[in-house]
């Protein structure tokens, strides 16, 4: 039998986060309750891991990973406020102001407050730059025993149909797993039948 899914646990915090602009403590990185991404899902992110190495910490393809965070929000028409160099910097510094060696950097796009109308305000979207300690995501025991999975009863959308590829698609997932017997769901597509996702991580 393979190895089961151990609960999350709490994230760990570091003194700074990037956040729109500047490098603020941790707990003043926040948002009002009605920034237009809490109750529209306008936002887009990516999971970037940074590798404690000889030569110091080491990005796992920074600038694809980068890449595509501006082609997610160029196709949910959010202007960014800053360009991917800067971008790049940022997630450079959030390393080093946080003096670590391993991490998961998360940059966030999101539309802020103002406009609460579906689509929300022109104005650029606000960006975010966390970075933190965060280990194997399935836990040190799935890596070396692997772990059970299910097929989700959710069907995946056609690539044509919505953004397929978004995260909140992969939560439902999750919540499926949740409420039945914790294991991480597979999303299978209508046709052909293929592994489309799943709700769990390398």
């Amino acid at each position: 039998m393979q190895g089961r899914l151990k609960s999350a646990t709490t994230m760990e915090e570091t003194e700074f986060i990037w956040h729109k602009g500047d490098l603020v403590p941790w707990k003043d990185a926040t948002v009002h309750v009605m920034t237009h991404a809490l109750h529209y899902g306008s936002s887009v992110f990516e999971g970037i891991r940074v590798y404690d190495t000889k030569n110091g910490p080491a990005f796992l393809c920074l600038s694809r990973h980068l890449k595509r965070f501006y082609d997610s929000a160029r196709i949910y028409r959010m202007d960014m406020p800053l360009e991917i160099e800067a971008l790049t910097a940022a997630c450079h510094q959030v390393i080093t102001a946080n003096k670590l060696k391993a991490a998961y950097v998360r940059p966030l796009a999101y539309r802020g407050y103002g406009a609460i109308t579906v689509y929300g305000s022109p104005d650029p979207a606000e960006v975010t730059v966390a970075a933190f300690p965060w280990g194997a995501y399935l836990g040190e025991d799935a890596i070396k025993n692997g772990v059970d999975v299910g097929v989700s009863s959710w069907t995946r959308l056609a690539p044509n149909t919505f953004l397929p590829n978004s995260f909140r698609w992969k939560r439902i997932g999750m919540a499926t797993r949740k409420a039945s017997d914790s294991t991480p769901q597979v999303t299978l597509a209508k046709e052909p039948v293929r592994i489309s996702s799943s709700s769990a991580k390398a």
